[in-house]
């Protein structure tokens, strides 16, 4: 924790728009609350952003409770290596309920036919009516797909 302390502490000096938690798999620390927390706390201003198999995210209640508190973004790898489409499931919608942009990325090699068609539908199933989603395949040099979800937060006051 001290020297993530000490790296917020020199991010705090310099001009940055966002910052991305990654890996390996960033919820297996165990620290990831607390780290979580104290960046969100250092850097209030700034798009918090992770990146993630999900897999953590569906099976531990305290780490998507720090993910929903900390993080305006959401970044899953979603593919057959991982095996990890239900869980991916299991939390675009509570993420999306939450407010969370939410961007599924994988290696179209690296994907079944079957779960590709079930991940690029997750997106639509999973947005509300007044949410934009946008799922697009390129063959581009990256041989990424990616599904594109955000919600958009209202509120009413009277």
């Amino acid at each position: 924790m001290e020297l993530f302390s000490t790296i917020l502490a020199r991010l705090e000096t310099i001009p940055f728009q966002q910052l991305h938690i990654n890996g390996g798999e960033p919820t297996v620390h165990r620290d990831f609350p607390a780290l979580s927390d104290a960046a969100r706390t250092r850097l209030p201003g700034k798009v918090m952003v992770l990146g993630t198999n999900a897999i953590t995210l569906a099976r531990n209640k305290r780490i998507m409770d720090a993910t929903l508190r900390s993080y305006d973004q959401v970044l899953i790898g979603c593919d057959d290596e991982h095996e990890n489409y239900d869980e991916v499931h299991a939390v675009v919608p509570r993420l999306r309920e939450a407010g969370k942009t939410v961007v599924i990325n994988s290696v179209l090699e690296g994907i079944s036919s079957p779960a590709l068609r079930s991940s690029r539908g997750c997106a639509t199933r999973t947005a509300p009516s007044t949410s934009p989603t946008t799922c697009t395949t390129s063959t581009s040099a990256s041989r990424r797909t990616s599904c594109v979800a955000s919600a958009t937060a209202t509120s009413t006051s009277t």
